[in-house]
């Protein structure tokens, strides 16, 4: 990942990512995941996350919004 990019949440599912990338692209901030999946198998997966990385710009603005969404 570029050094450019910083992690602002990590995740526990597919869709918790999405929910996600969808409130950070509804406020033009840019995502990526980065999913630390180990296998093919969802069921061989129980532990696996999923990081949410944005611009550094979009950092902090990202992580509030995250934030709030959590409330």
């Amino acid at each position: 990942m570029d050094s450019d990019w910083v992690n602002v949440c990590v995740v526990s599912s597919e869709i918790e990512a999405q929910f996600i990338e969808n409130i950070l692209l509804d406020n033009n901030i840019p995502s990526n995941r980065v999913s630390n999946q180990v296998s093919m198998h969802i069921h061989l997966n129980s532990n696996s996350s999923i990081d949410i990385y944005v611009a550094k710009d979009n950092a902090f603005q990202a992580v509030q919004l995250i934030k709030s969404e959590e409330h």
